[in-house]
């Protein structure tokens, strides 16, 4: 697509495709930054953690364990390690313990889910930014069509109900690809919060012992 066809599109789509382009360029932007937050969320150190808790006798034993692996930062590492430094102080009680875990467990997801929403309303948003430029687009035609009476040309009539049309396929080019990438950028958050929940409660398993 060169330079004069892309002004042709702005040109005939006017203000609706020019905030639906600046919107997919929002949608692009969170959906690549996603695509490597979740590519250093390696799955693979919640089964390390996990074996490391079951071969464990005690918070002690695992502490010394997890110090000894060459890992990271990410959200499962420094989740346990917070929850086993919690678990091991004897001046706090178990309730405040677990509220403390659940407050830096939230935090961690807060962050994994961020843009999240965003991307949602633009996969919402998009199409119906879309129809909103059709509807305009097809009363501005008819608009004409009523002025120009019996002498209105026909390729005029027909160029203005491609602009309409125009709208609602960038919309939906723009709601596609958001609407599926949140969905499969959800499905990776409840996946991260299933192992979380997972490591924490074998961590309490132990944490008595």
């Amino acid at each position: 697509m060169n330079f004069e066809f892309l002004l042709t599109y702005f040109d005939k789509g006017g203000f609706i495709f020019a905030l639906l382009l600046m919107i997919s360029l929002v949608s692009i932007t969170i959906i690549i930054y996603k695509i490597f937050q979740f590519f250093f969320i390696d799955n693979a150190n919640a089964e390390k953690l996990e074996i490391l808790i079951q071969e464990s006798a005690s918070i002690r034993e695992f502490k010394n364990k997890i110090l000894l692996l060459n890992n990271k930062e990410n959200i499962f590492f420094s989740t346990i390690k917070y929850a086993s430094a919690i678990f091991e102080k004897k001046s706090i009680n178990d309730e405040d313990k677990v509220n403390a875990i659940k407050i830096h467990v939230q935090k961690k997801v807060n962050k994994v889910e961020s843009f999240l929403s965003v991307l949602e309303i633009i996969a919402q948003v998009s199409p119906l930014l879309g129809l909103l430029g059709t509807i305009l687009g097809m009363i501005a035609s008819f608009t004409e069509l009523e002025v120009g009476g019996s002498n209105i040309d026909p390729s005029i009539l027909a160029g203005g109900i491609w602009t309409a049309l125009l709208t609602t396929a960038i919309g939906l080019i723009v709601a596609i690809p958001a609407l599926v990438a949140f969905h499969f950028f959800e499905k990776r958050v409840l996946s991260i919060k299933n192992k979380l929940n997972n490591l924490l409660l074998q961590l309490n398993g132990i944490k008595d012992n």
